[in-house]
């Protein structure tokens, strides 16, 4: 899934993937990651899976690497 190191926000990410975070469970960590800081695509995957989220309709696949 990895997107060569590439950083963007968390709301960067979720606009060009079609997904809305509701709940940023995922950025609550003990880690001290601030849901303002660029990270790469893994890592926003796996803050995102434990985050409350809808997914919007369709997206373009190739979307993520604009």
């Amino acid at each position: 899934m990895s997107s060569d190191n590439i950083l963007r926000t968390p709301t960067e990410w979720s606009y060009r993937l079609g997904i809305t975070i509701l709940d940023p469970d995922g950025w609550r960590g003990k880690d001290g990651r601030n849901y303002l800081d660029p990270i790469d695509e893994d890592e926003y995957f796996r803050r995102m899976s434990v985050s409350t989220t809808y997914k919007q309709g369709p997206v373009d696949p190739l979307a993520r690497f604009l």
